[in-house]
This record gives structure tokens, sequence and C-alpha cells, in this order.
């Protein structure tokens, strides 16, 4: 039997040239088979426009943080000075306050102007005075006069009460049986705000020939008040 013959085998060079020159393999493909487009170019005028408002907003809120947080000297109360009173000099103090622009306080410089004016409403210790508080000494319109009430809890609405709100005062004629009741319109003058008992104080102006029964009324416990309407509206 004739042998087959065997081809050569490569010498190790021919296999590192024969390995070295193999295709490479296939790239892979983009994603989603896209390429991807040149880069948009923003405009100029965007740019300087989005550049000019976030200068103005930061200087905006520059000019706010200083307004805000600038303290002055001005008029502050001590002492309660109930309306129509004559405000002296030991009712009025000096004060560093931080005040919010949109609000008007006596400056220092005014406080011997406020003494001897009189309080067109409550002043209440721990605030600040403002201009309108204060001036000439008024009197009730003619034909109206200003009672004074003290009213329990429950008898007055849970509101803030001010002064100008129009309120309706309900009395009536017993606490026991089928009472009478009488209305009587009036207008607030003063408000003191509720002590640790829950009563308030109120000054009400009303009608000249109201005024005795309302008192006598509210006296003897047998009035309620109602809130009708704010600062006269």
């Amino acid at each position: 039997m004739t042998p087959t013959p065997t081809e050569p085998r490569p010498s190790g060079l021919a296999r590192w040239l024969t390995r070295t020159t193999e295709p490479p393999p296939p790239a892979a493909p983009s994603i989603h088979g896209l390429r991807r487009g040149p880069k948009p170019r923003r405009s100029p005028i965007v740019v300087l426009l989005a550049v000019v408002m976030v200068c103005g907003g930061a200087l905006g809120s520059v000019s706010l943080y200083r307004q805000i947080g600038q303290t002055q000297e001005v008029v502050a109360i001590t002492q309660l000075v109930l309306r129509g009173e004559q405000i002296e000099r030991g009712d009025l103090s000096i004060v560093q306050a931080r005040l919010d622009p949109s609000l008007r306080s006596v400056p220092a410089t005014g406080i011997d102007q406020v003494v001897g004016q009189y309080a067109r409403y409550d002043l209440v210790p721990g605030t600040t005075l403002s201009p309108g508080a204060v001036g000439e000494q008024t009197n009730p319109p003619e034909g109206f006069t200003e009672v004074g009430l003290v009213l329990s809890e429950g008898r007055y609405p849970d509101h803030n009460l001010q002064p100008a709100d129009k309120v309706l005062l309900i009395g009536s004629s017993s606490n026991q049986g089928e009472p009478e009741i009488t209305e009587y319109d009036a207008t607030l003058v003063t408000v003191i705000p509720p002590d640790s008992s829950g009563e308030i104080r109120l000054t009400v102006l009303v009608p000249r020939g109201q005024a005795g029964a309302i008192a006598t009324t509210a006296a003897a416990g047998r009035m309620t008040l109602a809130l009708v309407s704010r600062g006269g509206r």
C-alpha cells in the first residue's frame, strides 16, 4: 500500500500572517439605525435674551431683599390708648424695626408731633404707629352717641372684629319664657380683644334714642352681636 502524501505544515510565520490579515468583524449598527445629525445652533438673540432675563431677575431679587432687610427708627405704642383718648409721651417709644415697604409708620423724628393728638382707633402696645392712626379730637355725629359694651363668650362672632365694622345688636327682654327680641343697627368704634375669660369689650356708635335700652340690655347679659359687613361696606 502506497502511503498518502500529507500537505506540508505551514510555518509559524505563515500562520501569523494568515491570522493578522483576516477581515475585521462587521461594525455594530448605530442606535435605531439612524445617523446623528449636526448639532443645532442656538440663536445669539435667544441667548442674549436669556442672559438679560436672568440678570434682571437677580437684580430685582437683590433690590427687594435690601428693601425688606432695611431697618429704621419708628414710633411704637407702649401703652394701650383707646379711641378718642389723647396720646401722651409715655404712650410712645422709639424702636428699630424692619418694615414692609408697603406699610407706613411714623418715623422717630415725628414723635413730638404725635404727642397731644387723639387716637382714631384703639392703639395696641407692641405695634408701630401709622400716620392715619392719630388726628384731631372728634365727636360723634349729630344724633348719635357711643356706648360701651362687655359681651361674654358666645355672644359675639368668632371673627376678628375691627373698628368701622357694621354690626347688629340683638337684645332679648328676658332669659326665660318667650323673650321679646329687639334689633339695633350699630357701628363698631373700638374693639379690645377677648381676655382670658372670653369677654370682649366694645364701643359702638348708635342712635342717641337707643343708647339707654342697649346699655341696659347688655348689662343684664341679654345682648348678642352679629357681624353685618366689614369696614362699613
